[in-house]
């Protein structure tokens, strides 16, 4: 069978219109930024791009770890146990969010209670799935390493280099494709069917091999999606920067004052760290917001495609059946094909 790209970007583009816009409403615009912005919490990571102080050698860390090793031991312990916590709740909020969007529901504790289970057997699945692919960097990494460090022979040299860098990059590229899969297709199954991850596999697997051609379509339509969404994104970026700049640079002015006023500075560091935290994951929440009409359309999207293979998952149509139906169509909206 073919898919219908016009249809699906029809339907998608409506049902977010309809859903963000027609009426606008602000508790489900937060709703859905906050289990939007947890759905995908386990994937932001922010770095510290700061360069080291140049007079640090290499005896000087040594010494630090040799003195602080019991230090660095539960630090990494907490951040390996706050990343497997992160992790599982993202699992479960996309099924959540998945549920917000098809039910036009704004209570995230119900969509996750309804879900939990789901989000747990999903869950394993990418905690299996991150692990072998870990497992494939590092060996990857062990060609490259013994041609930087090990061999001598030049030709030995490029040869294990250029192995290693060609075998990351195709590892990389078909994670990305395996988990583009799981997220809009996997995660659908499972939500509509209330399967196992396994058993929606299997039934994903049997529609992409029925469907290859189509199959390797729509992972060309979610790149130019994916480009466009990212110009998107940089606007939001910006946007978010200039709502957030006044309620930071009010909590930084407090933190300067405290900062003069005590002698001891672990207050200052209490007060940085937690406001710090707060006003992080405020900012993170607001980029969700401002970024709610490119995610709720790449999601519809994904289900729609789906459902063109599938009509098992035709959940959009559900839409109509609600009730807070959406308004009628006028003039000058998007042609929604009809539903079979």
């Amino acid at each position: 069978m073919s898919i219908n790209f016009k249809k699906a970007i029809n339907v998608s583009y409506n049902y977010m219109r309809d859903l963000l816009f027609k009426p606008f409403q602000l508790r489900l615009w937060i709703m859905l930024a906050i289990a939007a912005f947890l759905a995908g919490f386990s994937q932001t990571s922010l770095y510290n791009t700061g360069g080291g102080h140049e007079k640090t050698t290499y005896n000087q860390m040594t010494a630090f770890v040799n003195q602080y090793w019991q230090l660095i031991i539960i630090v990494f312990a907490v951040l390996a146990i706050l990343s497997i916590v992160l992790l599982w709740l993202s699992s479960g909020f996309k099924f959540v969010y998945t549920d917000m969007i098809v039910k036009k529901k704004d209570k995230i504790g119900e969509s996750f209670r309804d879900y939990i289970d789901s989000g747990t057997s999903y869950f394993k699945w990418i905690i299996v799935f991150y692990l072998a692919l870990l497992i494939l960097i590092i060996a990857s990494g062990m060609l490259i390493f013994l041609g930087v460090i090990i061999y001598n022979n030049i030709y030995f040299k490029i040869t294990s280099i250029a192995s290693g860098v060609f075998l990351l990059v195709v590892i990389l590229i078909l994670a990305s494709i395996i988990e583009m899969f799981a997220q809009n297709f996997v995660v659908t199954v499972m939500y509509a069917e209330r399967i196992p991850v396994i058993s929606a596999w299997k039934k994903v697997i049997a529609i992409i091999k029925n469907n290859i051609g189509q199959s390797l379509l729509y992972i060309l339509a979610n790149i130019v999606i994916a480009i466009l969404v990212a110009i998107y994104y940089m606007a939001a970026l910006i946007a978010s920067v200039f709502i957030m700049i006044i309620p930071a640079g009010i909590l930084a002015l407090f933190g300067f004052l405290i900062y003069n006023s005590f002698a001891n500075h672990v207050f200052f560091i209490i007060y940085v760290s937690f406001f710090g935290l707060l006003t992080l994951i405020a900012w993170l929440i607001v980029l969700s917001g401002l970024m709610q009409p490119a995610t709720v359309f790449q999601r519809c999207f994904a289900i729609d495609i789906l459902s063109q293979f599938d009509k098992t998952y035709d959940l959009l149509s559900n839409h109509y059946d609600a009730p807070n139906p959406i308004p009628p169509m006028e003039d000058g909206d998007l042609i929604l094909p009809e539903h079979e």
